[in-house]
């Protein structure tokens, strides 16, 4: 009768040990003839893996339970069975000092995103990033955290304006770029060669040493200050966070063989897969594979109005409008006015308007070019309103889809090569409640593969649906909706959905809809039609009765309800404010008003030309403002404020009526796309 496996094994291995000694070779290399990964090559060199994770545990100090404790043993281990050779594993803070400790360069390395981007860059030695690790929050990013003592009187970042802070190295992105690029985004002045400190246990001692008011450290280091001794619980306080940069990344070397990747990326997946192995690297996704750069890459164009884009956009547009008159490249005629923006790739523009008869939506994508039709979409939307019922909304491009919402209630998703429809449904129809008295305005929003936005009933007031199908993911009750859009940005450490109902300002988590806080003017009936934005860590609002008001965040993410500064100098009931250097520029029916975010919103220049009054659509450049005015004329506004270039008039005034420019234009390049309540026209902002 057969031996039973296990003893069958032992026998066997007890042979082979055997004779492996009486010819001389050692005992310990049996495993490479006889195991479950007896394929491995004796002779092949060990793959060389980096580690460089601040929170691994070789890295860290095992202080807090279950925190920088991330166990990259267990991934040499699935790297070596994956890829059929042993796995070398150094612990080291860059690919440079991890091949001075081994002797050679490493095939991976697995650390903080700008540290393997700058090495890469400074050695010219090229690291190609593969994946992300997730933390337990689900994140793959970090932000730095400005620090000061407990009784400083400093309560955000502008308050620390003549203060001696403390950054960062340059391979410290959190600590040092973004850490400048806040102070310069409240128009605050930066040393060309600012005091370092490193790391952040140093940095937060000389603080509290009164060797620095302030001191920039990494957000994963927070928690481990009093738990590892640096500083007692209480002692410091964050007063600002940087905009969150990559964390821990995968990176290939120009070492890293193909065969070996695809192995790595089979490791890295299997992880993913396994609850026990993500708790001993403390990550809720595990690693998120990052797509090719060609997959990577998104069309350059004007999709989405909001945020940086804006600036993005216009980067390089600012001195040729000065040295030459723009020029009308083409006109293209509409059947009636609308309200809502236009969206813009490379070859197409995206214009809403409405029929002669006023009872159906149009939406016409025209060729960049030469402004002709390549497609319209229309369906029934009949109903008495001010302005008509033509869409207020702004289209948002995303890939090769593009999503419409109409004055009435009708979402739809159409394809941006052909027009055809893929989902369209009416949010009246699908959840009840009224129509707003001037219609449903707010831009979609879109957070990866969900879009959020407002409905007419106060038991569903906010929604998201899956993009690619329209079906419903999450609701939220809440109040009507208001005539603003939203903002997807991170506050107080927290990613969140920030914008206004009809009586309240509100921030709602983007994967539960679960609303995280809600603030309510002192005075009321505001119509909430500006957009808030996002100024630096802090959060700009702007409306007709309240003014202009900087709130600041707790570290949880939810809103102070006091104020960082106010100001009644702008008001605006329907224009949207933007800022450039530390300056927030917006009209109202006053005119045109420049306020210094580092002064409590100090007033900087403001005119009262009757052309600026009303409305105006602004966009930040970054030498200046590109400005469209209901009169049909663009301005430009220059640095310093005052500076102003001629106007350019585009539209003209119909039986006396002026053109009416209410639609947010579109730049793309050097052309930029407009719409009065007769027409669209494309100008050339330079001439070739």
């Amino acid at each position: 009768m057969p031996y039973p496996t296990p003893r069958r094994n032992l026998l066997i291995i007890t042979g082979l040990t055997v004779l492996m000694l009486l010819h001389g070779i050692p005992a310990t290399s049996w495993g490479n003839w006889f195991s479950r990964d007896r394929d491995l090559k004796p002779t092949a060199p060990a793959f060389l893996l980096a580690v460089g994770d601040p929170l691994a545990f070789e890295n860290a100090c095992p202080c807090i339970k279950s925190y920088a404790q991330r166990d990259y043993h267990l991934v040499a281990e699935l790297v070596t069975r994956e890829i059929n050779r042993p796995v070398e594993l150094v612990f080291s803070q860059t690919p440079e000092s991890a091949s001075q400790r081994a002797g050679r360069w490493p095939d991976c390395f697995i650390g903080k995103t700008s540290v393997a981007e700058m090495n890469s860059r400074a050695k010219s030695h090229p690291a190609r990033r593969l994946a992300m690790l997730s933390d337990l929050n689900g994140k793959t990013t970090l932000q730095g955290l400005f620090v000061v003592r407990q009784e400083d009187p400093a309560r955000a970042v502008p308050d620390l304006a003549g203060r001696t802070i403390l950054f960062g190295p340059s391979d410290s992105s959190e600590k040092h770029s973004a850490a400048l690029a806040l102070l310069n985004t409240f128009g605050l002045p930066v040393s060309s060669d600012p005091p370092e400190a490193d790391p952040c246990t140093a940095a937060a001692q000389k603080v509290l040493k009164k060797e620095a008011d302030a001191a920039v450290i990494s957000d994963y280091a927070w928690p481990l200050l009093a738990a590892c001794g640096a500083a007692e619980s209480g002692s410091l306080r964050i007063v600002g966070r940087t905009d969150p940069v990559p964390f821990v990344g995968v990176f290939a070397t120009a070492e890293l063989k193909p065969a070996d990747e695809a192995g790595l990326r089979r490791a890295l997946n299997k992880i993913a897969r396994s609850r026990r192995l993500r708790e001993r690297l403390e990550t809720r996704d595990g690693f998120i594979m990052t797509t090719s750069a060609a997959a990577q890459s998104t069309t350059p164009g004007w999709t989405d109005w909001r945020g940086s884009l804006a600036r993005d956009a216009f980067r390089e547009n600012l001195p040729a409008i000065r040295s030459t008159l723009p020029r009308v490249i083409w006109r293209h005629p509409l059947q009636g006015q609308s309200l809502g923006g236009l969206a813009a790739t490379p070859d197409k523009v995206i214009i809403p308007d409405k029929s002669e008869t006023a009872d159906q939506d149009l939406w016409h994508c025209l060729r960049t070019d030469t402004g002709e039709t390549l497609w319209t979409v229309s369906y029934p939307a009949a109903a008495e309103m001010d302005y008509t019922s033509a869409p207020r909304a702004t289209p948002v491009i995303v890939g090769d889809k593009v999503y419409l919402s109409g004055a009435l209630g009708d979402l739809l998703c159409v394809d941006l090569g052909t027009g055809a429809v893929l989902w369209h449904i009416n949010l009246i129809k699908c959840y009840g409640g009224t129509v707003p008295t001037w219609g449903f305005c707010g831009t979609p929003l879109i957070i990866g593969n969900r879009l959020i936005i407002q409905t007419g009933n106060k038991r569903s007031g906010l929604v998201a649906l899956n993009r690619q199908n329209g079906r419903e993911v999450w609701r939220c009750p809440g109040s009507l909706p208001s005539y603003g859009s939203f903002i997807f940005a991170n506050l107080g450490g927290l990613q969140q959905i920030v914008g206004h109902d009809s009586d309240s300002l509100g921030g709602w988590d983007p994967e539960t809809g679960r609303r995280l806080w809600r603030l309510v003017p002192p005075v009321p009936n505001d119509f909430n039609v500006p957009t808030p934005a996002k100024v630096g860590d802090m959060l700009l609002v702007s409306t007709e009765n309240n003014g202009t008001r900087l709130y600041g965040f707790n570290d949880d993410g939810s809103i102070r309800p006091k104020p960082w500064s106010t100001s009644q100098r702008l008001a605006p009931d329907v224009s949207s404010p933007v800022l450039l250097d530390g300056l927030v520029w917006g009209a109202d029916q006053a005119g045109i008003h420049v306020l210094r975010v580092a002064s409590k919103l100090a007033p900087v220049w403001e005119s009262s030309d009757n052309y600026y009054t009303r409305y105006m659509s602004l966009i930040a450049g970054p030498s200046g403002i590109l400005a469209s005015a209901l009169s049909g004329s663009i301005y430009m506004f220059g640095l310093p404020p005052g500076t102003t270039i001629q106007p350019t008039q585009v539209f003209s005034k119909k039986d006396e009526f002026l053109p009416e420019m209410w639609s947010h234009p579109a730049l793309v390049g050097h052309r930029l796309y407009l719409r009065s309540s007769t027409e669209a026209a494309c100008v050339e902002l330079e001439v070739p």
